[in-house]
């Protein structure tokens, strides 16, 4: 585990709307062992409605509902 690590973010989206993020990250800790990280962050109307870490400083919500949408917008422009 010394130098592998897996990093995963996957969005949900019902009708072009965000709904859900799920991140999921396992590290090695400094005596080489696994950590894992994850949260679950549920969304309406482009808000947070319940974040599993809402306090949690690794990433701030606010970021990840932006990258959700900037995910979408992106998938888009990709079909032109």
């Amino acid at each position: 585990m010394h130098n592998n690590f897996i990093k995963s973010k996957i969005f949900y989206y019902k009708n072009d709307e965000l709904v859900c993020i799920k991140v999921s990250e396992m590290l090695p800790n400094h005596l080489h062992k696994a950590e894992l990280y994850e949260r679950t962050i549920y969304v309406y109307e482009k808000k947070s409605i319940a974040d599993s870490k809402e306090f949690d400083v690794k990433y701030s919500t606010y970021e990840l509902v932006n990258l959700g949408y900037e995910n979408l917008k992106t998938e888009y422009s990709s079909l032109d």
